[in-house]
């Protein structure tokens, strides 16, 4: 009994001993279990926070509000408050928790509504001296516009060829484009019409790439169809890498239709504009409302491929007997005056274009388009007053870069002479902004190319 008693006592202070440990293990792990709890519940009350403003999307069919914001739309931070006034009353450390998902929501910025897409098709030359400036300035432009836009900051999106390098991706990064690669939509081989199968697979001496024959860029111009896929966005304006958004074109987001476009007049011959003939769809400009019943549409006439040979055009319509006409500036006046007659699609304006004047909307400062006018907008590009013009494309007028804008008799507004220093402007505030050095008169030697520091975008 004495010698129990004595190995009872001895071993008492070892068990009180392991008795404490176990009581503060439980009670360091209690903590951890409680703050990963706060952590989840701060993470399920952002991602619902979230979800709500998700589902608050515009409805593009219906009519904006006073603000002029499409019906539906709201700002993250109502769409937070809405979801958590939904939620069941907690206890103080949940609602502190609420309360921090809460402000992080608020301080998000809103998701981009409409994005801006450029189509890069081949590598840039190492002489080449526009590719990178003429991207920049853009997407200067953009951003400077919709400061004053109620759509709010866009999204910049570059469709890439499998050619283009990393490098080349990178530095678009770096301006702000996010590069998607993509394979031509369609399959050259399988095209059923003989003339345009043949364009694109029967190689020669000038095209070893036969894809590259034909218009500015071959096949692969088709790129830019998928513009119709971007549907995380209301509204793709795809434009080329030559232009300027010098003012809001709000007006033009908000029309119910699948493509809102200005036409090539002048690409086209007398002829054809006194027949009223369906006109050349200028491809630098289109401001598309994303949809993949479309962007398929699309490409089975594109696949079918039944344009030019014997006949005049598309389905010999005439319709893209011109320069381009191939792709997208004959393609889309064929399907949307033509064949979207013989579709049928859940909503009807899906299949619906509209053509906007292009001395405001896409002014290449090209010669006026007389006998007969225009069928929409003015005549005479050049005599368009500078403050008028809301997008610029520099083909008639020569690209900046050249240091040699055009300088026509009739150019009575100097409309070129203007683009040009508007353009360099945009140019120093990119520079500026960048921390780039900058010259007032960039052209003084010949252009002197941004200098864009080493590894950027990297």
């Amino acid at each position: 009994y004495f010698r129990q008693g004595a190995a009872a006592a001895a071993a008492a202070p070892g068990i009180m001993i392991h008795s404490m440990q176990r009581d503060r293990e439980r009670r360091l792990r209690r903590k951890p279990r409680r703050k990963r709890g706060l952590v989840a519940c701060l993470m399920a009350l952002t991602g619902v926070a979230l979800l709500g403003n998700l589902l608050t999307s515009p409805h593009l069919e219906a009519a904006a509000d006073a603000d002029g914001r499409p019906p539906g739309y709201r700002p993250p931070v109502e769409a937070a408050s809405r979801v958590m006034a939904t939620l069941p009353p907690a206890e103080s450390s949940d609602a502190r928790a609420a309360a921090a998902a809460l402000s992080i929501v608020e301080a998000l910025p809103p998701a981009p509504r409409i994005a801006y897409a450029v189509t890069v098709t081949e590598e840039p030359k190492a002489s080449s001296v526009g590719f990178l400036d003429g991207a920049a300035v853009l997407a200067q432009s953009v951003l400077k516009a919709h400061q004053r836009s109620s759509y709010g900051a866009p999204a910049f999106v570059a469709f890439v060829s499998p050619r283009i390098s990393r490098k080349t991706r990178s530095s678009l990064r770096g301006i702000g484009f996010r590069s998607i690669e993509k394979q031509l939509p369609i399959s050259p081989e399988k095209i059923e019409g003989s003339f345009l199968r043949k364009l694109w697979t029967e190689p020669n001496e000038k095209f070893p790439d036969p894809t590259l024959r034909g218009g500015c860029c071959g096949a692969w111009e088709l790129l830019k169809l998928y513009a119709w896929t971007l549907t995380e966005y209301e509204r793709v304006v795809h434009v080329d890498m030559d232009c300027l958004l010098l003012h809001p074109i709000d007006e033009l987001l908000s029309i119910d239709a699948s493509l809102v476009y200005t036409a090539d007049y002048n690409m086209m011959n007398d002829n054809q504009r006194k027949n009223k003939l369906t006109p050349a769809v200028q491809g630098g400009f289109l401001v598309v409302r994303p949809s993949l019943d479309v962007f398929q549409a699309l490409v089975a006439l594109m696949q079918r491929g039944k344009w030019g040979g014997k006949c005049s055009g598309w389905e010999c319509t005439g319709v893209g007997h011109w320069w381009g006409g191939a792709t997208i500036q004959g393609l889309l006046p064929y399907f949307y005056d033509r064949h979207a007659k013989t579709l049928s699609l859940k909503r009807a304006s899906d299949l619906k274009a509209v053509e906007v004047d292009r001395c405001i909307y896409d002014n290449m400062g090209d010669k006026a388009v007389t006998n007969p006018l225009p069928y929409v907008g003015c005549s005479a590009a050049r005599q368009t007053p500078f403050d008028e013009v809301k997008f610029a494309h520099f083909t008639v007028c020569q690209k900046p870069w050249t240091c040699n804008p055009a300088r026509d008799p009739d150019d009575a507004l100097k409309i070129c002479l203007k683009l040009h220093a508007a353009w360099f402007d945009l140019r120093r505030d990119f520079e500026a902004e960048h921390g780039m050095p900058s010259e007032k008169k960039v052209c003084r030697r010949g252009y002197q190319k941004m200098a864009f520091p080493a590894g950027f975008g990297e």
